[in-house]
């Protein structure tokens, strides 16, 4: 009795990914999007179903970008940048260019 190829055989799997992202939109106020998919795929290779997951990915992206914007938008809202109190626009760590050689020479920063 010959043995079935089951190489090339169809299987079946789920794709289940979301994104979230949380925006300030005034102060002490923030949004929380949310978007996420469950999908069931057919596949019978692992190169189709790489493929098949990363245009899934491709979707939930694009969707969730779309819907972000038209949230906003229908919200009369936009995004505002949030930032700590003493927050500066300064890079406060010692530039590499100034003779540190070596982590020994860490020592003569403090």
């Amino acid at each position: 009795m010959l043995e079935p190829d089951h190489s090339n055989s169809t299987k079946k799997g789920r794709v289940q990914m979301g994104l979230q992202r949380t925006l300030s939109t005034e102060k002490y106020q923030s949004l929380v999007m949310h978007y996420d998919i469950d999908e069931e795929i057919e596949w019978r290779t692992l190169e189709e179903r790489e493929q098949k997951v990363m245009n899934w990915q491709r979707v939930v992206v694009n969707e969730f970008k779309k819907i972000l914007d038209n949230s906003l938008e229908e919200l009369k809202l936009s995004h505002k940048r949030a930032y700590f109190v003493d927050h500066t626009d300064k890079d406060l760590r010692p530039d590499p260019s100034d003779g540190i050689d070596s982590l020994d020479d860490l020592g003569s920063l403090v």
